[in-house]
């Protein structure tokens, strides 16, 4: 039941970073930041589709694919984050 929990959870973060990123394309005041959302949001949703493919295949890559993803989306929100409170976005 723990396990099928954080399979759950898991999920929720992959899916919201990329939806995140999608929605700060079309939302966000600055053009240079809705192009990087949108960069961002493809290059998630490409890594969600590894995931899930590796993940099917018990792949070995699997925690390496699960880093570059959550790693991208985490510095996506960290520069987002810094560029609003210092102002530049």
């Amino acid at each position: 039941m723990q396990h099928r929990l954080h399979d759950l959870a898991g999920a929720a973060v992959f899916l919201s970073l990329p939806l995140a990123a999608a929605t700060g394309t079309f939302t966000l005041s600055w053009t240079w930041w809705r192009i990087v959302s949108g960069g961002v949001a493809v290059a998630l949703f490409v890594g969600f589709g590894w995931f899930g493919r590796a993940w099917e295949d018990v792949s070995p890559r699997l925690g390496l694919i699960q880093r570059a993803v959550v790693i991208t989306g985490w510095a996506w929100l960290t520069a987002l984050f810094t560029a609003q409170a210092l102002g530049l976005s």
